[in-house]
């Protein structure tokens, strides 16, 4: 009986952990879809409002003023169309499935820094690597976008370099992607990861802001985390946490 018991109450455990496991997935997943919905509101707004301006005035104007009006419409409309375009990329990107296999980072790294080409203006440095558990396509579209993000703010500035470093956390490895660049205000750290964000002027991150939200999603996706670091004009790092293959070990250093 008292086997039976205990079988019972085990049993009953892992019910209620499943259930709150699944409650805070559907917490997340539920805020997530909040702030999506608050930056796609937010964010088409301003070029909804100029298209409304514009059009206000083309009803007023003399005919020979409203070409520039015209203009200014189309670019508007533009500029909302690239955004949705950018949105439904990023929703197809996230609805498939990952796969769950080793990833040795070494080479996924190199692979990335060698399609992003960004010239001998800007030095990679990787020191040892780690074999990861994970999808090897999202984690290659994570490291390139941090890449692609460290070079872009590295870029023009004297003895510009990019640092890719690990540590090994309580059964999962801690890559550390860091670059010398313009760095950020400590305050705007949360909102890099947003789709569509942005930064005060002069911080400004180019494109749709969706690079960062990639990387968030994706290393969630793999049960990992996400944490940056930096100040303004003294670089930035960008940490991710991921599943340790069973077994592995670190791969050599190596630099571009």
């Amino acid at each position: 009986m008292g086997q039976a018991r205990g079988e019972v109450a085990a049993l009953h455990a892992q019910l209620e952990a499943r259930v709150q496991q699944r409650t805070q997935e559907l917490q997340a997943a539920n805020e997530e879809l909040s702030a999506f919905a608050w930056s796609l509101s937010h964010y088409l707004r301003t070029p909804m409002q100029l298209v409304m301006g514009h059009a206000d005035l083309l009803v007023t104007l003399p005919e020979e003023e409203r070409a520039a009006h015209a203009e200014g419409i189309m670019q508007s409309i533009g500029r909302m169309s690239e955004m949705l375009d950018g949105l439904l990329r990023y929703a197809e990107r996230h609805l498939k499935p990952l796969e769950s296999r080793p990833v040795p980072l070494g080479d996924l790294v190199q692979g990335a820094w060698t399609e992003l080409a960004p010239g001998a203006d800007v030095q990679l440095v990787t020191h040892a690597l780690p074999v990861v558990m994970g999808d090897a396509a999202a984690l290659r579209l994570v490291f390139r976008n941090l890449l692609a993000n460290a070079t872009q703010h590295s870029r023009g500035r004297e003895g510009a370099r990019v640092v890719v470093r690990a540590s090994l956390e309580q059964g999962m490895h801690v890559i550390e992607v860091q670059d010398n660049g313009v760095g950020f205000d400590p305050e705007a750290a949360q909102r890099l990861f947003r789709v569509f964000s942005q930064l005060p002027a002069g911080q400004s991150f180019e494109g749709l802001g969706l690079g960062l939200a990639d990387v968030w999603r994706v290393v969630i996706a793999h049960g990992g985390h996400v944490r940056t670091e930096g100040r303004p004009g003294e670089g930035a790092s960008f940490f991710v946490s991921l599943p340790a293959a069973p077994g592995q070990v670190l791969g050599a250093p190596a630099s571009a």
